[in-house]
């Protein structure tokens, strides 16, 4: 009894495709098969039963996917009391508006003879629409697939006796089986979430956590951007949320699986595989009824350049350490370096951060020793400045010692990033120098 539809008239039914209206942007859940006949068992349903009625299941009922397979209602007595009654009911998840339902059913045993009160036949939803409604004498039979608006919590087919005399029904031996019931709902709530553990400068793999949830029919993904380009996509839903209706407009779900209301997804970049500077994060979740949130949405600073020189504005960035003594003009020469005025900013590693085009002063000092004790550096001594530029070496104008042993330099406007080094070499022995990397922006 899947849904191939037979040809038999209907009376009073509305005869459609299942859930046909569904629509891009809405959910429908479906009750013990899916759109293509798939067995979903009996979770997300409820059966009642009352006096001379019984909800039940025929064949393999839902685990089982032979024509005949499903839910049935009947009565038990051929004179059924009155307040007999029996139901099956699917229900919507929290959070949701329902705004149609479905049911997939064949008519069997109708038509019976009168005497008395028929018995009804009824599917319905909550809220009080009536979808389709039969008496149990009518001449009606075989199989179709009703679909109609509903409102309220969940929709419910029904076989009841009401009568108050004779205090039994008549058509006792109508039958209805059930193959599929569904819910079409609309979600307008959109997702919620948040992003922590997010540090700057990143370097290498970046790794961040986003808190997220929903308060409709639940989380399905959540994506990382970066410039604009698909870098992450976390599943949320899993297997058990996935579409079971690809194929057909909206998304299909079975109704007995609790989709995931809230996760905390890890996600990670890479930081090599783009350049340093500022690039574009966006962290977008999306539920199962296709609601987007964007989560985060701001430059991140990028920065891979190599952890040297660690240390706070206005210290001294490097230090050569005293030298073998040996003769020549300036005996194991101590030279200190370091940036005497406030740069833009400093990377992760510690490097100074230049506004581009902009002239930065460096202070220092060179000292000697000697005769057993450490002494300034004649003035006039010349200090070399060279620049490391992606490895390779470029001399530049030097600076000299002035009054006191004290040194002053300013780069020119036109510096790119690159280390700056300054060393002292003597006549003899080992060379004194200081590396100071600089970022320009």
């Amino acid at each position: 009894m899947r849904k191939t539809l037979l040809a038999a008239p209907v009376a009073l039914a509305i005869l459609a495709g299942p859930t046909a209206a569904a629509q891009a942007g809405t959910v429908t859940y479906w009750g013990c098969h899916g759109p293509a006949g798939q067995a979903l068992g009996l979770d997300g349903l409820l059966a009642t039963n009352a006096g001379n009625a019984i909800a039940t299941t025929v064949g393999s009922g839902c685990s089982g996917t032979a024509a005949g397979d499903g839910l049935r209602l009947a009565f038990t007595s051929g004179a059924p009391a009155s307040g007999s009654s029996a139901a099956w009911r699917i229900t919507s998840p929290g959070g949701v508006t329902v705004s149609a339902a479905s049911a997939q059913r064949a008519l069997s045993g109708f038509g019976g003879p009168g005497g008395g009160q028929p018995g009804v036949y009824r599917f319905a939803s909550s809220g009080g629409g009536i979808i389709e409604q039969l008496e149990t004498t009518a001449a009606a039979g075989g199989a179709g697939t009703v679909t109609g608006a509903a409102s309220g919590p969940f929709a419910e087919t029904s076989l009841t006796c009401t009568s108050s005399f004779p205090a039994a029904c008549s058509g006792s031996a109508a039958v209805v089986d059930v193959s599929a019931l569904t819910l079409t709902v609309s979600d307008d709530r959109a997702p919620n979430g948040s992003v922590g553990s997010l540090s700057e400068p990143g370097r290498n793999t970046m790794s961040f956590v986003a808190t997220t949830s929903d308060e409709g029919t639940g989380l399905e993904r959540v994506e990382l951007l970066v410039d604009g380009v698909l870098r992450q996509t976390v599943d949320l839903a899993g297997a058990a949320c996935a579409d079971i209706g690809p194929a057909r407009p909206g998304v299909d779900l079975a109704v007995g699986v609790a989709c995931p209301k809230s996760a905390t997804p890890t996600l990670s970049f890479d930081t090599k595989t783009v350049a340093d500077g500022k690039h574009r994060f966006v962290v977008r979740v999306t539920d199962l009824s296709g609601n987007v949130s964007t989560i985060l949405d701001r430059d991140v600073r990028i920065d891979n350049s190599p952890a040297v020189n660690r240390l706070p504005d206005g210290s001294v960035l490097g230090q050569a350490l005293p030298l073998t003594a040996d003769p020549g003009r300036c005996l194991v020469p101590r030279l200190t370096v370091r940036l005497s005025q406030q740069p833009v900013g400093r990377t992760s590693s510690g490097a100074a951060i230049f506004a581009k085009g902009k002239r930065y002063r460096f202070r220092g000092t060179l000292t000697c020793r000697d005769r057993g004790k450490r002494v300034v550096a004649p003035a006039g001594t010349a200090v070399e400045v060279l620049n490391i530029v992606r490895g390779r070496f470029a001399a530049k104008s030097g600076a000299t010692v002035r009054q006191r042993g004290a040194i002053t330099w300013f780069n020119p406007t036109n510096y790119s990033t690159r280390t700056i080094r300054f060393r002292y070499v003597p006549s003899t022995g080992n060379a004194a120098r200081v590396n100071i990397p600089i970022v320009v922006r």
